[in-house]
Order: structure tokens, then C-alpha cells, then sequence
């Protein structure tokens, strides 16, 4: 179904006015936004201006339909461009527009201009607000069940990662060309060779082609693994000295001290590739480049610490029972 939520302040904005200019105005706006509602009203969706206390006016969005229909975003931008001061949120769901049809878009008004949004809250619907359908006979799968099934499953590869969602990534770093991320609280672990190491809460392990971003720079990415600090040559593994990775993830981790990016969303392609936005414009993607069936394990996420069972992709390889 095509879903609708949204409200939208009608609002004027002061720029010293007198007292009387200012509801004159307010008046003339609220009369603007009843006569674009009636406009726009149907038959099915929900559309109205309700008033509150001191002075508050309120243009309200809700529908439910079998298919799109786009009067609700229409309404939305009029409103927009005839009253500067109104602001609100308009949330759309549209299950038959993929690549979109899992996530809500979010249209933001603010200054009489409208922009969309990823929405970092109530996406991907499944499984964040509801399950998926199953067929009759087709076995529900979780995320610890991964094994059970041969082919991807973005569904239940997005349903491990939402724990991640609202952590800070903490700290990055490598052990050869794998990539490991923290995130989560740290905390200190005895090492099994000797000493101790610091853990995040969970744990990602990258082996395959990733990067890390914030428009328009991307800020460390896999080749950095092979390239030398301070020249355009290949890292010598066997020689001293740091990589390029090691360098740009030595800054990253300084900026991380001092603020904490936290996963905002989690998208999942059809192929196990992975998208995390974080907050302060940080993005970080995973895009597997074998084809199908080689190259081994693209990446893992765990709990370092812990006897909770790993979720790798491709999933391992286990022995068949005798």
C-alpha cells in the first residue's frame, strides 16, 4: 500500500511587523492553506487544518492507498512555495518503486523550499517496523540462519546489521589488507598471544573492495592498503614504514576522538554489497567485485568477546553431516 504521513506549521515569519500586520498576514495564510487542502482532499486520503492554543495551525497529511498518487507531495510543495515561514515533514512509502519500495522518503520544508531526505528512523520497513511475507511453504529465516539458505537474502543480511544502527564507529584500522571497524562502547579483552586489545561492541571484517566517504572526498579506501605513505608507489608488506591506509586511518581515528560519527541507516543490495550512512556526512560501503561462487568470504560482522556465531557473506562452507 502507498502510504502518507506528514504535517506542515503554517507559520509567518516576524521580520518586526507590527502585532496587527502579523495576523493579518497569519489569516491570510491559513485561508491560503484550507482553500489548497480542499483542493487537493480525496476521497480516501486524510487532509486537513486543525488549530490549536496560542495561534498554532497545523495542515495534516495522512492516506492509505492501494497505488501512488501524488497529491499529498503536490500539496506539500504549493504549500511551500506560497508561505516561506511554514515548515513540516512529509513521509512517503511507495512498495511498488524499487529500488525504494522497503524505505520511506522524507521531504523536509523549510524557508519555501522542500528537499528530500534518507530516513533514518523507520527504514528499511522490512524489518525495522514489520516482517516480510513468506509464502505457505517458504521456512522463515532470522539472521543467525543465513546457512539455511543458498542464494542472498538482503532482507536477513539487513536484519544483522541493525544492530549497528545508532553505535558510533569508534576506531578503524587493518590486519594485512583486512579491514576491521569498532563499534559500539569500547572495551579491554585479554589478547590471546599476550596483554590485552580494545574491542567495540561489534565488530566489521572487510576482505573485499570497500571505501569510506564524505562527499566529495573519499577519506581511506581499500587500494590505500597497497600504496606507500609518502609516495606514489606500491607498499612493500616486508619492508618498514606505514601504507596510505595506515596514515589516513591514524587521522580518522584523532577526528573520532573528538566526534563520534554514529550509523544512521543500512542499505543492502541483491549481490551483498552494503551501504552504512552515519551522521556528520560519513558514508561507508562495501561492494563485493567476484563474481559469485569465488574469492572466499567478503566480510564478517561479530561481537568481539563473545560466543554469539559470526554472520559471514558469503556464508561459510560447512561440512555435510554424516
Amino acid at each position: 500500500m502507498f502510504e502518507i504521513h506528514g504535517w506542515v506549521v503554517i507559520n509567518v515569519a516576524l521580520a518586526e511587523q507590527e502585532p496587527a500586520e502579523w495576523f493579518l498576514q497569519k489569516d491570510r495564510a491559513v485561508e491560503f492553506a484550507r482553500a489548497a487542502v480542499a483542493e487537493a482532499q480525496d476521497e480516501i486520503s486524510m487532509f486537513d487544518v486543525a488549530e490549536g492554543g496560542n495561534g498554532l495551525t497545523v495542515v495534516r497529511l495522512h492516506g492509505l492507498r492501494n497505488h501512488r498518487r501524488d497529491g499529498a507531495l503536490t500539496l506539500f510543495r504549493r504549500l511551500a512555495a506560497r508561505l516561506p515561514g511554514a515548515y513540516g515533514l512529509l513521509y512517503l512509502y511507495d512498495p511498488e518503486a524499487p529500488p525504494q519500495d522497503n524505505v520511506f522518503r522524507v521531504f523536509r520544508m523549510a524557508r519555501g523550499s522542500v528537499e528530500e531526505f534518507e530516513d533514518a528512523f523507520l527504514s528499511p520497513r522490512i524489518p525495522t517496523i514489520e516482517d516480510g511475507f513468506l509464502d505457505d511453504d517458504e521456512p522463515e529465516e532470522s539472521a543467525n540462519d543465513l546457512a539455511s539458505s543458498s542464494s542472498v537474502n538482503p532482507q536477513v543480511i539487513r536484519a544483522a546489521l541493525l544492530p549497528l544502527i545508532g553505535l558510533p564507529l569508534r576506531r578503524i584500522g587493518r590486519a594485512a589488507d583486512l579491514l576491521w571497524m569498532q563499534f559500539g562502547a569500547l572495551r579491554e579483552l585479554p589478547d590471546r598471544r599476550s596483554g590485552t586489545r580494545i574491542v567495540g561492541e561489534w565488530a566489521l571484517h572487510v576482505q573485499c573492495p570497500w571505501r569510506l566517504t564524505r562527499p566529495p572526498a573519499i577519506l581511506v579506501a581499500r587500494g590505500d592498503c597497497f600504496a606507500a605513505a609518502d609516495r606514489d608507489e606500491p607498499y612493500d608488506w616486508t619492508a618498514p614504514g606505514e601504507s596510505r591506509f595506515d596514515r589516513c586511518a591514524a587521522a580518522l581515528n584523532r577526528t573520532f576522538e573528538s566526534s563520534l560519527p554514529r550509523v544512521a541507516s543500512v542499505a543492502v543490495d541483491e549481490v551483498g554489497g552494503l551501504a552504512l550512512r552515519l551522521t556528520d556526512g560519513y558514508r561507508f560501503e562495501i561492494f563485493p567485485a567476484e563474481s559469485t561462487g569465488h574469492g572466499g568470504e567478503h566480510w564478517r560482522l561479530l561481537q568481539p568477546g563473545t560466543q554469539q556465531q559470526h554472520f559471514v557473506f558469503p556464508e561459510e562452507e560447512r561440512p555435510a553431516s554424516a
